[in-house]
């Protein structure tokens, strides 16, 4: 009897967890029929729970030693890697200047010249980069690609922000890209007033820009009076909503809402119908006529074409 509760507890408990053990990693302690059987079973939980408990400790500690490896990009100089000359020529200031990097860690961090440096590392040193960009601007993205751990990432500035974002996404580098648009997002009223170009962020850059500004009201509080960037965000945010919400016009009422409010806003008196359980319903027919673009056109044109204004119309 003992030993047909023992195997079906310890059956139930093995399917339940057999997935997320290795039942190699503990050793099953031998059972006599004098041993109480649910002490049995709770030794073998206990051993379970260790091995589970081991799993995700060294799981974590080889997470982290990733994410340190990842973290420590350490510039060799000991001749073990190649080093690569960059030339910067800076055409407002008329001015050149000469930078160094070993291969590996400008393929790693500078996706961009991965294509230039496919040769051997003896044969990559014959290679001459140019490349057309501001001295300083080279310089920071240089003491970024050289840092040895997170915690000496060089300081963004707001006069410098675009211009890192910008030039980090032409030299792909992707760990840059997104430090650079949440900096941005956290600082816009500060990049706003040193009257930088900010219209010039490509529209690939701007989009992913613009869903970090998901909440209207945040991109209301902007003090932007020349309106350098709020439209646009809101312009962003409108194609977002209606990607996200599915709008539809009432061919009967002419009536226009979301699919999800089909039932509760009002149709005419006719297509109302009382269900068994006594609840209201409007019966809208969806209008297969109904052009969005068409809609959104005239709101816009309605708006003094001012995409806010828009914006806040469909809202």
């Amino acid at each position: 009897m003992q030993s047909c509760l023992f195997d079906l507890l310890l059956n139930a408990y093995l399917i339940e967890n057999s997935k997320s053990i290795d039942l190699s990693r503990f050793k099953l302690p031998n059972i006599t029929p004098s041993q109480n059987v649910l002490l049995s079973l709770e030794t073998i939980y206990n051993n379970a729970q260790q091995a589970l408990l081991s799993d995700k400790n060294q799981n974590q500690t080889q997470e982290q030693k990733n994410n340190e490896n990842d973290e420590k990009i350490i510039d060799r100089d000991d001749g073990e890697l190649s080093q690569i000359s960059i030339t910067v020529c800076d055409e407002s200031k008329t001015l050149k200047r000469q930078f160094s990097c070993n291969r590996l860690l400008l393929i790693r961090e500078m996706r961009y010249f991965a294509d230039y440096l496919k040769d051997e590392p003896d044969q990559a040193e014959e290679v001459d980069i140019s490349v057309h960009c501001d001295i300083d601007i080279f310089q920071w993205l240089m003491l970024f690609v050289h840092r040895r751990s997170s915690a000496e990432l060089p300081e963004l500035e707001p006069r410098i922000a675009v211009s890192i974002l910008i030039s980090s996404e032409f030299l792909k580098m992707d760990k840059l890209v997104p430090i650079s648009l949440d900096y941005i997002h956290k600082h816009m009223n500060e990049i706003i007033a040193t009257n930088c170009n900010i219209s010039c962020i490509p529209d690939s850059l701007f989009r992913q820009l613009a869903k970090y500004f998901h909440n209207p009201y945040e991109i209301e509080e902007l003090h932007d009076r020349k309106n350098k960037i709020r439209g646009k965000l809101f312009e962003y945010n409108l194609i977002q909503l209606l990607n996200d919400t599915k709008i539809i016009r009432c061919q009967h009422c002419h009536g226009i809402m979301t699919i999800e409010q089909i039932k509760n806003i009002p149709c005419l008196t006719d297509r109302l119908i009382l269900t068994n359980n006594g609840k209201i319903h409007y019966q809208h027919k969806i209008d297969p006529k109904f052009i969005i673009n068409e809609w959104i056109q005239e709101i816009h044109t309605q708006g003094e074409n001012s995409w806010r204004n828009t914006f806040w119309i469909v809202w």
